[in-house]
């Protein structure tokens, strides 16, 4: 199991990477035809990452598809963050087996938490560079995740005892380091526009 996930670590990390080469010139815009390419080359992220589950049972598997959806929420918004997260939806329905009525209230559950969570950060003076809040809520972010399954699912309690904290673990830090790629990409912008002005 921890083989897979690792192997989602680092597609979410070098995919991650990869994405961050979109962000060209600095100041970023806001909106227009880059950003609608940004985002639906995020919304590819988590069919990516679901092409190498970790199979718990048959038809119920772990995988990171939700960081860059609560990631996209926390930045952008809830709305985006369900727009994003639509083919990935629909790919995981088109799968099929058991584990799809739990990932779609899972992913309802962690956009509503990433939206609250953005709210408050809107509202507190603590606000960062990018991510708009501290790490810690990064933890509180992903708490939610595997609740579902915990209840839907009949040997729901076994499966959450076996993989909630390895994928909360690794969702927590690769958000991070997400996070800390594209933040570095966005001060080498910045920089490079500060020293062409003077």
């Amino acid at each position: 199991m921890l083989e897979k996930l690792l192997l989602n670590f680092c597609l979410t990390v070098t995919l991650t990477y990869g994405l961050s080469l979109t962000f060209r010139g600095w100041p970023v815009p806001r909106q227009g035809r880059e950003v609608q390419l940004r985002m639906a080359l995020v919304s590819l992220l988590p069919i990516i990452l679901m092409m190498f589950p970790v199979y718990l049972v048959p038809g119920v598997q772990a995988d990171l598809r939700f960081v860059p959806i609560v990631l996209t929420t926390l930045l952008y918004g809830p709305l985006t963050g369900l727009l994003v997260s639509i083919p990935a939806m629909l790919y995981r329905v088109w799968l099929g087996g058991a584990g799809v009525t739990p990932a779609l209230v899972s992913l309802g559950m962690l956009v509503l938490t990433a939206a609250a969570i953005r709210a408050y950060a809107g509202r507190s003076s603590h606000r960062e560079t990018l991510g708009r809040v501290a790490w810690p809520w990064y933890v509180v972010a992903f708490a939610p995740h595997l609740l579902p399954m915990l209840l839907l699912l009949p040997n729901g309690a076994a499966i959450y005892q076996a993989v909630k904290l390895p994928l909360w673990g690794a969702e927590v830090v690769v958000s991070l380091l997400a996070l800390s790629i594209l933040e570095g990409r966005l001060r080498l912008l910045r920089l490079n526009h500060t020293l062409k002005r003077e």
